[in-house]
């Protein structure tokens, strides 16, 4: 593979992850399952495991009855490719609205996700994400 094939990886790489914080901000079932493969696994620190773009996809009503709002900003996008495999680890400040004592508030959740990912007849997709919490705040949410 040439140096340019490999960038051009690892753009749509970034774009993918990219479409995924998109997709579940705005609920897209569609557009967030698009990003997995049909056997995609989706874990997270607490040890819930999902397996299955449908399955996955389910995590988006569990955001509906927990966050009315939610706003996932993806920073740091380390890519190790291998052919038609890559891996990542991507760095993730979630911003979460919740509801608290009849009060609004902010939950920031700090997490880095652990990808794996597939190169698919449909492009790159995310075969297997790892959610690791590093830690999470809670505070007034400021709306001006």
């Amino acid at each position: 593979m040439s140096r340019l094939d490999d960038i051009a990886d690892r753009v749509e790489l970034r774009a993918l992850v990219d479409r995924c914080a998109v997709a579940s901000d705005a609920r897209d079932k569609a557009s967030f399952g698009a990003v997995f493969t049909a056997d995609g696994v989706l874990t997270g620190s607490h040890g819930h495991r999902l397996e299955g773009r449908n399955a996955v996809v389910g995590v988006l009503d569990t955001f509906n009855e927990i966050y009315p709002q939610s706003m996932h900003v993806v920073g740091t996008h380390d890519i190790t490719l291998d052919g038609d495999r890559a891996s990542a680890t991507v760095y993730c400040l979630s911003h979460h609205v919740i509801e608290r004592d009849d009060k609004q508030r902010e939950a920031l959740v700090v997490a880095r996700y652990l990808d794996q990912y597939e190169r698919t007849e449909d492009g790159w997709l995310i075969a297997e994400r790892f959610i690791k919490i590093e830690w999470q705040e809670e505070r007034p949410l400021v709306v001006e």
